[in-house]
C-alpha cells in the first residue's frame, strides 16, 4: 500500500479511486493539493463519481465510461477553502485480474491555471534529492530481509533529509515493552535506557499515538533526566503505526539551538515511520505490495490519459490509453526507445493515426524517483488545438466579411455623393442596388454572430409550442426563390398533410433558413436545392438536399464553432462557420437531433429531426 502511495504521489496529476458505490479508497498528494483536503479526511467518503447529477451529466458520463472504458467532462469543484476551481474530469473503468469492474479511477486537471500546474511538475533538485532517498527506502524495504539495517537506513535517511546530528527508532518488543532498536550518534549508556509509556519523548509518542515537537529538550518539562545537558536540543517525535496501533516510535535530533521544525519535516518523518512499519511485518507486507502492485498498474492501465515510462532511454511502462493516442501498442514501444519524441510534444507535436488522420499530443514529464528514468502523460489537445485555431480564423474572417460590404458601400455611397448629377439614373439605381445587398449581407453576418454568441453563452431559449411546418418551409423556399440566380432550382417534396410538430417557430426558421443558405452557397456551380418531410415514429424528419461539393469531413466538427464545410484551413467560401453550430444547438434545444451524409450521386443531404406535438 505504501508503495501505491508513494508512485501515486509522484503522479503530477489528481489520481482518485473509488469503489462502486462511490467511497474514496484512493487519494494521492495532487489530489490534496487540488481539493485541499487531505486522504485522510477523504478516505472512505461517498462523494459523487463526477459532476453534479442534477442536469443527468453524471449519468451521462457513467454511461460513455462503461461504454467507451473512459470519458470526460469539465466542471466546477470547490476547494476546501471555500473558491471554485474549474476542473477537467477524465473517469477510468478499473477492472480486476478476471475483467470485472470493481473501482473507478478519476483524474483531474486544475483548467484554469494549467501554465501554474505544470509550472509545479518542475521539482526542485532538493525535492529530487528527498524522492530518489525515499525511493531508495522502499526499494530496501522491499529487498532487504535484515530488519535492523532497514531501520538504521530509515532513521539515517531521516537524519540525513533533515539535516540533523542524531535519531532513534524505538519498536515493541512484547506487549507494552519497548527497545531502541536503531540509532545514529546515540551514546551507548543512552540507546540502552529503558523506555517507560508517558515517559520522555518516545514514552510520550508511545503513550499518546501522536506526532511531538520541541524546541528545547533541556527545558521541556516531560524531559528524561538522563537525556538532560546532552545537546538535545530541538527534537522530533512521531509513532510508528500498524493496523492504526502504535508498534514504536522514531525521533530526530538537533544539537543546533536555534533549529525549528516545519510541518513539511514532521511529514516527512511520518513518511519515514510509515516505511519502518512496513519493513516490521517484512513477509507478510511484501506479498500485500505485490498485490497492490498488480492492482496499481491495472489502475494505470485504466488512467484516460496516456502514461509512459522512460528508464536509460527505453520505455519500461506504456498504458492502453498511450496506445490509443499515438497508434503503438505497448507490445511494440516496450523496451525500445520511444516512438516518439516525448520532450519535445511537451510543446505538442502532431503524431499520424490509423485511417490518414493526425492527432496533436502534448506531454507532461516529471522525473523518477531514481536516476535516469521519466514519466510522461500524454494527453490528446488536438480538439483545444483546432479550436484555437479556429478562433484565430474567425477573427480573421469575421474581419474580411466586415470589412468587404464596408469598403463597397463606403465606395458607391463616395461615388454616389460626389458624382450624382453625371450619373445616369441606371447608374444611381445599381449603385442603390448593390449597396442595398452589400448592407444587407453586413446584416446577416452580424445577426449570426449576436445569435452565435447567444447560443454559445446559453442564452437563447426556446418556447415549445405546437407548429405546422409547412407554410414554414413554403416561405423560406419562396424567400430564398426570389433572392437566388437561375443557375440555382428550390423546390420541396413534402406529403398533403404534415403533423404537428413540438417546437419554436422563430428557431425553425432560423435552421431552415441556415440550411437552405448553407445548400446554396456550398453548390456554387448551382444545381437543386430540395426540401422533403417525412414522419418517423414520434418524430418529424426533415431533409435539406443539395448537389454542391458534398462533405468531406466528419459531420461532428462541423457541428462546431468557427467550422467550415469543406474542412480546409484556408477558406474557399464566405461565412465564419457559425451556421451549422447554430443549427444544432436549436435543434437539440427542441429536443430534436442533426445529422449529414455525402450523397451517392453527388451533393450532400443535412437531416434533422423535431419531436411531434403530444
Amino acid at each position: 500500500m505504501e508503495l501505491a502511495r508513494f508512485v501515486l504521489d509522484a503522479v503530477p496529476a489528481a489520481v482518485i479511486a473509488t469503489d462502486l458505490e462511490g467511497r474514496v479508497i484512493s487519494w494521492n498528494r495532487a489530489a490534496e493539493e487540488l481539493f485541499g483536503w487531505t486522504a485522510v479526511e477523504m478516505i472512505g467518503i461517498e462523494i459523487p463519481v463526477v459532476v453534479a447529477d442534477g442536469d443527468g451529466a453524471r449519468d451521462r458520463l457513467v454511461a460513455r465510461a462503461l461504454r467507451d472504458g473512459s470519458a470526460e467532462a469539465t466542471t466546477k469543484r470547490q476547494h476546501k477553502d471555500g473558491h471554485d476551481i474549474d476542473v477537467s474530469i477524465r473517469l477510468g473503468v478499473v477492472r480486476n485480474a478476471k475483467g470485472v469492474h470493481d473501482a473507478w479511477a478519476v483524474l483531474c486537471r486544475d483548467t484554469s491555471s494549467q501554465l501554474q500546474t505544470a509550472s509545479r511538475l518542475d521539482k526542485s533538485q532538493a525535492e529530487l534529492v528527498l524522492v530518489r532517498r525515499l525511493a531508495s527506502l522502499v526499494q530496501r524495504i522491499l529487498q532487504d530481509l535484515d530488519l535492523s539495517s532497514v531501520l538504521q537506513a530509515i532513521v539515517q535517511a531521516g537524519v540525513d533529509l533533515l539535516d540533523v546530528d542524531s535519531g532513534v527508532v524505538s519498536l515493541e518488543v512484547r506487549p507494552g515493552e519497548f527497545e531502541r532498536m536503531a540509532n545514529v550518534n546515540i551514546p551507548g549508556d543512552l540507546a540502552g535506557h529503558e523506555i517507560v509509556p508517558g515517559e520522555g519523548l518516545h514514552g510520550r509518542v508511545l503513550e499518546t499515538g501522536e506526532p511531538i515537537v520541541i524546541e528545547n529538550y533541556d527545558n521541556w518539562t516531560g524531559a528524561v533526566s538522563a537525556f538532560k545537558d546532552r545537546g538535545y536540543h530541538a527534537s522530533i517525535a512521531v509513532p510508528i503505526l500498524r493496523d492504526d496501533r502504535v508498534i514504536g516510535g522514531l525521533s530526530l535530533h538537533s544539537a543546533n539551538p536555534d533549529r525549528r521544525f516545519e510541518p513539511e519535516e514532521v511529514d516527512i518523518l511520518a513518511l519515514l515511520a510509515d516505511y519502518a512499519a512496513v519493513a516490521i511485518g517484512n513477509a507478510e507486507t511484501y506479498r500485500t505490495v505485490l498485490s497492490e502492485r498488480e492492482r496499481f498498474l491495472a489502475l494505470v492501465g485504466a488512467m484516460p490519459d496516456g502514461l509512459a515510462v522512460v528508464e536509460a532511454g527505453l520505455v519500461t511502462a506504456w498504458n492502453v490509453a498511450a496506445a490509443r493516442l499515438t497508434g503503438h501498442e505497448s507490445s511494440d514501444v516496450l523496451d525500445r526507445p520511444p516512438p516518439l519524441d516525448l520532450d519535445a510534444a511537451s510543446v505538442g507535436v502532431e503524431v499520424p493515426v490509423p485511417g490518414g488522420r493526425t492527432r496533436w499530443i502534448e506531454t507532461v514529464c516529471s522525473d523518477l524517483p531514481d536516476a535516469g528514468g521519466q514519466v510522461y502523460l500524454l494527453r490528446d489537445m488536438t480538439e483545444q488545438r483546432d479550436l484555437e485555431r479556429a478562433k484565430d480564423l474567425f477573427f480573421a474572417t469575421t474581419s474580411h466579411e466586415l470589412k468587404t460590404p464596408l469598403t463597397v458601400v463606403k465606395g458607391l455611397a463616395s461615388t454616389l455623393h460626389q458624382h450624382w448629377e453625371r450619373m445616369t439614373p441606371d447608374d444611381r439605381m445599381e449603385a442603390l442596388e448593390t449597396i442595398e445587398r452589400r448592407a444587407a449581407s453586413l446584416d446577416r453576418l452580424i445577426e449570426r454572430i449576436l445569435v452565435g454568441s447567444r447560443v454559445q453563452a446559453g442564452a437563447f431559449h426556446v418556447t415549445q409550442t405546437p407548429v405546422d411546418l409547412r407554410p414554414v418551409i413554403d416561405d423560406m423556399v419562396k424567400g430564398f426563390c426570389a433572392a437566388v440566380g437561375p443557375e440555382h432550382v428550390l423546390r420541396t417534396e413534402l406529403p398533403d398533410a404534415l403533423p404537428l410538430v413540438s417546437g419554436d417557430r422563430q428557431a425553425l426558421d432560423t435552421v431552415l433558413g441556415h440550411l437552405l443558405e448553407n445548400a446554396i452557397k456550398y453548390s456554387p456551380d448551382g444545381g437543386e436545392v430540395v426540401i422533403t418531410a417525412r414522419r418517423a415514429d414520434d418524430r418529424l424528419v426533415v431533409d435539406v438536399l443539395d448537389d454542391g461539393i458534398g462533405i468531406e469531413v466528419d459531420i461532428d466538427p462541423l457541428l462546431s464553432p468557427f467550422v467550415q464545410g469543406d474542412g480546409k484551413t484556408a477558406r474557399r467560401f464566405g461565412g465564419v462557420g457559425l451556421g451549422l453550430y447554430i443549427v444544432r444547438e436549436l435543434v437539440e434545444a427542441q429536443g430534436g437531433h442533426i445529422s449529414a451524409a455525402r450523397r451517392a450521386e453527388g451533393g450532400s443531404c443535412f437531416s434533422f429531426t423535431i419531436p411531434l406535438w403530444s
